[in-house]
C-alpha cells in the first residue's frame, strides 16, 4: 500500500472530532466575502485537497488548533478541487496566491498569516493566533 493510500486510509478511519461542526463550507464567493468581511472573530481559512498527502497532515494541524480555540475564531474549509473559484477568490481578496494545503489567517479583513505545505505547523499557527489577539 502506497503512502498516499495509507495516508488516506489513515484519515478516514479518523473519528469525526467535534471540531466538525466549527467548520464553515461557503458554497459561494459572495458567502465568503460576507464572511470575510463582517466576522469579528479571527478567521482561519484552511484550503484542502483530498488528492495530497500533505492536506491530510496539515489537516491535522487544524484540527488541533480547533480543539484549543475551539469557537474563538471562524474556519472556513476549502475543498480546492472542487470550490477552485471560491479558493482563487481567496487569493484576490487576501492577496495571497493559491496553494494547497494553505492556512490563510485573516483578522478585521487584514491578512495577518499565511503558510502553506510543509510550513503549516501547530506553534508556527498557534503563535500568529495569540499574537493577533495581542494586537487587536
Amino acid at each position: 500500500m502506497s503512502l498516499l493510500n495509507r495516508l488516506k486510509k489513515s484519515f478516514a478511519d479518523h473519528p469525526e472530532s467535534d471540531s466538525d461542526s466549527l467548520w464553515v463550507y461557503p458554497d459561494n464567493k459572495d458567502e465568503l466575502s460576507r464572511i470575510l468581511e463582517t466576522s469579528d472573530k479571527l478567521v482561519l481559512v484552511y484550503k484542502h485537497s483530498n488528492r495530497c498527502a500533505t492536506c491530510l497532515m496539515t489537516m491535522r494541524v487544524a484540527e488541533k488548533i480547533m480543539r484549543e480555540f475551539g469557537d474563538r475564531l471562524r474556519y472556513i474549509f476549502l475543498d480546492v478541487i472542487h470550490n477552485r473559484d471560491i479558493s482563487s477568490h481567496v487569493a484576490e481578496m487576501t492577496s495571497v496566491r493559491h496553494e494547497s494545503p494553505q492556512v490563510i489567517l485573516i483578522n478585521d479583513g487584514i491578512t495577518v498569516m499565511d503558510l502553506s505545505h510543509g510550513h503549516i505547523g501547530y506553534e508556527t499557527l498557534q503563535n500568529a493566533i495569540n499574537k493577533s489577539w495581542k494586537n487587536d
